[in-house]
């Protein structure tokens, strides 16, 4: 009796030893696992931390090719100041030197695919009082012809700002309600109203304006 009692000791015994042992190097495996997982957490920190860093970076480098194209728009504007732009005026009209049509330093048609549309005619004015006067005079006689089509003179701008302008696209609203407008540099909406000016930067500020009028 006493013969089986000790071998039963001694196999629990082995039994626990064993499972003591399997225990340990689950312990010694998790301890792994637990060290591999603290490694790549502090990796996926660092990346966060580094992308964090390429994101600021981005938006700064953004903001300073933002700033850089205003004030190449900026000086591409400043270069056209004594430029006026002619439209609808039917092509080949300037003839081959278009200098011969007025008094100015040179012209051309801007570039583009020619389409339905003729290409506007870019005109560089010798003299720059002359521009404002041109254009006064054109805001006089508004339904001006040239060889019964009818064209339209402006001021020349850069493609950037004539985009910002198109934006506000409220035009058609305001002269349906016969109210006094005009743009001003580079593209700020301003509507004469009752002999107060109101000016708009953007085009939903001047719809929210309207829908007041309503």
């Amino acid at each position: 009796m006493s013969c089986g009692w000790a071998i039963q000791h001694d196999n629990d015994l082995k039994h626990t030893a064993r499972i003591s042992e399997t225990l340990e190097k689950i312990s010694t495996n998790l301890e792994g696992q637990s060290k591999c997982i603290t490694e790549v957490e502090q990796r996926v920190s660092d990346i966060e931390d580094y992308m964090a860093g390429l994101e600021t970076r981005l938006a700064e480098t953004e903001k300073k090719v933002k700033q850089m194209a205003d004030v190449m728009d900026d000086l591409e504007n400043h270069c056209r100041r004594d430029n006026i732009r002619v439209l609808n005026l039917e092509e080949g009209t300037e003839g081959k030197n278009p200098i011969h049509c007025i008094k100015i330093d040179r012209a051309h048609r801007s570039l583009g695919t020619r389409g339905a549309r003729p290409q506007p005619v870019i005109i560089a004015l010798h003299n720059s009082r002359d521009k404002p006067r041109i254009l006064a005079a054109t805001r006089a006689k508004p339904n001006l012809e040239y060889e019964g089509r009818r064209i339209f003179i402006h001021q020349d701008l850069s493609s950037a700002v004539r985009e910002r302008r198109r934006a506000f696209n409220v035009c058609k609203a305001l002269i349906d309600k016969r109210i006094r407008f005009n743009m001003r540099y580079p593209a700020v909406l301003s509507i004469n109203l009752n002999g107060t000016e109101h000016r708009f930067q953007t085009r939903s500020e001047a719809e929210d304006f309207l829908k007041t009028l309503e």
